[in-house]
């Protein structure tokens, strides 16, 4: 595809693959570590050799996650950043993932820092940076937390009603900063004391220009063409919320009636090894099935979502990015778990066709196919609730980045 047509289309692939040129036509402007070409190991517990020491930076943007779910998380984050133009300074402290953005995000100032002493050392030689933001919860923020001149901003990783959206310690920051009323309305649900809390409202960036153009509109009461995304496992019983393991009956009852294609989640088989090769184990028994495919897990799901008509969800932050579309969304919610949800003022019911059985899922494709849509006007209430769609189309972010990175 042409690049305008890139931009327009794919955004997010569009800056990745810029930033990527960009830096091969005029040279980094980074001293990058000669042993990355093979992968291999880092002098120290910390290492500034993928950092201009030159640049003025106006914040931080901290992970402490592995190369898996790291990666996964910056390519969320980082070509939205890096379009902001507000230089930022990468703090990894995991080594594989460190080498990973040095390769796939070579104009990324980034800097590894193993333990809490590193985290130091990055301060005192950074010491006029006052932001730092978190893509994610993990206890080796407390590292760079502890510095009380920073200003600490939790930007997640996603919008969701799982049990992870709103907990406590997600206290420990100064600022939480949320899509939409909803997630507020999580931390408001919960049973813990939220009166020290600052939130801000910053929609959803990445799904600016998918809200700018409307999504899409639905002529005809046929399936058109179905997404399934059934999300991973969970990190125990409580946070199970997939599907997966009644997807093949999904997949086979739908591809009856209309194309589908299925994106299993990058974290599937963490907490059950059986999984860990669930899009070959689905490519191969759907081999012969035409209406049957498969995407790669590494795809990022705003490159395709927009190719869809209908979603088929488990509760994960796709549900978000699907309200975008404006488009039916059929909600799994396994009734025979006993699962945690951190909820909101409005119910799944209110926005989705909600099934916990295949046979559930039948009837609510009747109702869609007979009736058109008739959810059509609650989801449009619960697209602002969840999305924000003026902190998306101001672009919020960018603003709250600009004024919190020169606070003292």
């Amino acid at each position: 595809m042409s690049k305008l047509t890139k931009f327009f289309r794919h955004p997010v692939l569009y800056w990745k693959d810029y930033f990527r040129k960009r830096s091969s036509k005029v040279g980094t402007s980074k001293v990058v570590n000669p042993s990355v070409q093979g992968v291999g190991k880092v002098s120290s517990t910390i290492n500034f050799s993928g950092v201009n020491i030159f640049r003025e930076f106006s914040y931080y943007l901290h992970t402490g996650e592995s190369l898996e779910a790291g990666a996964n998380h910056l390519d969320l984050w980082l070509p939205l950043l890096l379009g902001f133009r507000i230089p930022f300074l990468l703090i990894v402290r995991n080594e594989k993932l460190y080498y990973w953005v040095i390769r796939e995000y070579q104009n990324v100032d980034v800097v590894y820092a193993k333990g809490a002493g590193d985290v130091g050392k990055v301060v005192e030689r950074f010491p006029y940076i006052r932001m730092a933001l978190y893509p994610s919860s993990l206890g080796n923020n407390i590292h760079l937390v502890r510095f009380e001149d920073i200003r600490h901003c939790f930007i997640g990783h996603g919008d969701s009603d799982k049990a992870s959206s709103a907990h406590k310690a997600l206290r420990m920051f100064d600022e939480i900063w949320v899509a939409g009323q909803a997630h507020i309305d999580r931390f408001l649900n919960k049973s813990f004391n939220v009166s020290g809390l600052e939130f801000k409202k910053i929609g959803r960036p990445a799904l600016k220009r998918i809200i700018d153009s409307g999504g899409r509109v639905r002529n005809d009461k046929s399936l058109g063409k179905v997404l399934y995304l059934p999300t991973w496992e969970g990190s125990n019983y409580k946070n199970d919320y997939s599907s997966v393991a009644i997807s093949r009956e999904i997949i086979s009852f739908v591809s009856e009636l209309a194309l589908i294609n299925v994106k299993f989640h990058p974290f599937t088989g963490h907490r059950d090894a059986g999984l860990k090769n669930i899009r070959d184990q689905a490519t191969t028994a759907f081999r012969g099935n035409q209406q049957v495919s498969v995407t790669s897990i590494s795809t990022p799901l705003l490159d395709i979502i927009e190719n869809y008509d209908i979603f088929i969800c488990d509760i994960s932050s796709v549900v978000t990015e699907c309200l975008a579309l404006d488009a039916p969304i059929l909600l799994y919610f396994p009734k025979d778990k006993v699962i945690e949800l951190a909820s909101s003022k409005m119910s799944f019911d209110d926005y989705c066709y909600v099934f916990s059985s295949v046979e559930e899922l039948k009837l609510q494709i009747q109702e869609i196919i007979s009736k058109g849509d008739p959810k059509a006007d609650s989801r449009k209430a619960a697209v602002d609730y969840f999305i924000g769609l003026d902190e998306t189309r101001g672009l919020r972010m960018k603003d709250l980045i600009k004024s919190g990175s020169l606070a003292v």
